[in-house]
């Protein structure tokens, strides 16, 4: 499907984050998703300027290819133009944690106070998507599977996902 939309417009870059996910997460093929998280990246950064809704993507791939220090960069920018965007601070949130930083839990935080005015549709969506993405950041990073601040991190998106439903 990602090929036939890709195929049809090459520019579609949430196809393009389809494809590089479904290569890495559901085939294994690491040095095609890596291509194509970076072809993501080129196209993205080339948009961000006049469309940054393409800023949390950019930071999504950056973070995916192992560029934590561009995508905190990347997300700090998106959040500086809309401090509001959740997913954005999610994001941060979660690659914060990976890097070791003192600050993550208090993008969870601010996340998850902006969650608190969602629908509750939304909110319930948003919480799965961002308790699957650190589930799957543990089971990558061993360390994080020690770190008292992951484990209250997830605690409280499982606590909150379990709230909303």
């Amino acid at each position: 499907a990602y090929r036939i939309a890709l195929a049809a417009d090459p520019r579609q870059l949430w196809a393009r984050l389809g494809q590089a996910t479904a290569l890495e997460e559901r085939l294994g093929e690491a040095e095609a998703a890596a291509a194509a998280y970076t072809a993501a990246i080129t196209l993205a950064m080339a948009r961000a300027e006049t469309e940054p809704e393409f800023l949390e993507l950019l930071g999504w791939c950056e973070y995916r290819l192992g560029r934590l220090d561009d995508a905190v960069a990347t997300f700090g920018r998106a959040l500086a133009l809309n401090p509001a965007w959740t997913a954005v601070r999610l994001d941060l949130g979660l690659v914060s944690l990976l890097r070791g930083d003192v600050d993550a839990t208090a993008h969870f935080d601010a996340a998850l106070d902006g969650l608190a005015e969602c629908d509750p549709q939304r909110r319930v969506g948003a919480l799965r998507v961002a308790l699957d993405d650190l589930d799957e950041a543990i089971a990558a990073t061993a360390a994080l599977a020690f770190d008292n601040r992951t484990s209250n991190v997830r605690a409280r998106l499982a606590s909150e996902l379990a709230a909303a439903r």
